[in-house]
């Protein structure tokens, strides 16, 4: 009914800036995104102050894997507004992907500096920072835990336990967990998306490491489990072209093809783990295939992968 008024509106004013950018946000909602796209840049052309319609243009470029569009229009408008928080998220995304680290960095810092307690950029920074700055990236997590602790209990937590057991302060990192675990516990059926999201994939995975008890793992393990296979499957934004990409790692001819579903082929505990028995079985057939399930900056063991058989 919202994208056929909006269509009417536009039938009786063409040059209505309004409702073509309304439009757009229905057929988002609608998952009809290159359609979107035409209506966001109609809306655009008319009013080109339209900043609203040019960031929303741009997360949808972004998802497309066009970043040099995205991040032009995201410059447009930090020119006039240059107090536009999520505009320097986007763009730290943007330079992530590039390989542009410290350019990354250095965005996500200017939207911290005009708001310190935004807890996106905080979240952001130190998933960035984890991977290359062990002290840099305990300091984000401590910076986040200070400046959102208050308000954001988990995400801020989460950060810190993580730079815990990297700095092998086991002891900190359990203790920070248990506090953790009796909040989730007490906010169960409030837990966000994000936040669900986190406890999946990095406490379930470090949970091990931090108890020796098998039965309240369990019961954590199940809880966090449970609530993760209930979510709907998200629908709000496209998926993005590149973590739908897969990596080829042999064309030679035989039947036996085997897949992995990681993000984690890189230098990580479970890339560290995973090569020598993918090795093996690369022996076997020479399709060997890897799904990751978003993206991430390639390393030297990314690309120990990519050779296994050649």
């Amino acid at each position: 009914e919202a994208i056929a008024s909006f269509r009417e509106a536009i039938a009786r004013q063409a040059n209505y800036p309004e409702a073509l950018y309304n439009l757009a946000n229905s057929l988002v909602e609608c998952q009809q995104i290159d359609e979107a796209i035409l209506y966001y840049e109609r809306a655009i052309a008319i009013e080109q102050d339209f900043n609203q319609a040019k960031f929303n243009l741009a997360v949808l470029l972004i998802d497309r894997g066009n970043f040099e569009s995205a991040s032009r229009y995201l410059q447009q408008i930090l020119e006039v507004q240059p107090n536009y928080i999520e505009c320097y998220c986007r763009l730290g995304t943007i330079l992530q992907h590039q390989g542009k680290l410290p350019e990354a960095i250095n965005a996500l810092q200017q939207a911290l500096q005009i708001q310190p307690n935004y807890a996106s950029a905080h979240y952001q920074l130190y998933n960035l920072l984890s991977v290359q700055d062990l002290a840099a990236s305990r300091q984000a997590a401590e910076s986040f835990v200070h400046f959102c602790g208050d308000r954001e209990r988990i995400l801020p937590a989460i950060c810190l336990i993580a730079s815990y057991l990297k700095s092998g302060l086991h002891q900190a990192a359990t203790a920070k967990f248990l506090e953790l675990e009796q909040y989730v516990y007490s906010h169960y059926q409030n837990l966000t998306e994000v936040e669900l999201e986190a406890l999946y994939v990095k406490i379930l995975y470090f949970l091990p490491f931090m108890r020796d008890d098998r039965a309240a793992n369990a019961r954590f393990s199940r809880s966090i489990g449970q609530l993760y296979l209930r979510q709907p499957a998200a629908t709000e934004n496209p998926i993005s072209k590149e973590s739908r990409q897969t990596i080829k790692l042999s064309d030679r001819g035989a039947d036996l093809r085997i897949g992995f579903i990681s993000m984690y082929l890189k230098r990580h505990p479970i890339g560290w783990c995973a090569y020598d028995f993918m090795r093996e079985l690369s022996s076997l057939t020479p399709h060997i295939y890897i799904y990751t399930t978003r993206q991430f900056t390639e390393d030297d063991r990314t690309r120990k992968f990519a050779q296994i058989t050649d």
